[in-house]
């Protein structure tokens, strides 16, 4: 059964959350999709080491992050402190029948990659409970 947008329960979830965000993008093919891109800003400085010549050339989990904070640098590697990380990107879909039949449908992504994969199963997880 097809609803017009005008008093669908997507339609004016989509616009509290636009209140909310209003950096929220609508798809315009389909208006009950959308997507929001969260800017990540670190509490405090990581410190993260890139070692040259290795076969790992990237620093992508907690405890190379905490050996790094530890660690002397050694010649061949380079030590930065990160105060952001690339975004949390968001994506929505509100698909018939939500909110009674059907929860929303969402996507958390990140480029590069660097969310892992237990937190961003944990997080899709709360979103679908909540």
């Amino acid at each position: 059964m097809e609803t017009t947008m005008e008093g669908d329960e997507r339609a004016m979830e989509l616009s509290s959350i636009a209140a909310i965000f209003p950096e929220l993008k609508i798809d315009e093919q389909h208006p009950f999709k959308a997507s929001l891109e969260l800017p990540i800003t670190l509490p405090s400085p990581l410190r993260v080491r890139f070692s040259q010549g290795s076969d790992n050339n990237n620093a992508t989990n907690r405890d190379a992050f905490e050996q790094a904070a530890g660690a002397v640098a050694e010649p061949e590697a380079e030590v930065y402190e990160l105060t952001h990380l690339p975004p949390l990107d968001i994506s929505i879909e509100l698909p018939d029948g939500y909110p009674t039949e059907n929860p929303p449908i969402f996507n958390i992504t990140t480029s590069p990659p660097w969310l892992p994969g237990h937190t961003k199963s944990n997080l899709l997880s709360d979103g679908r409970r909540l």
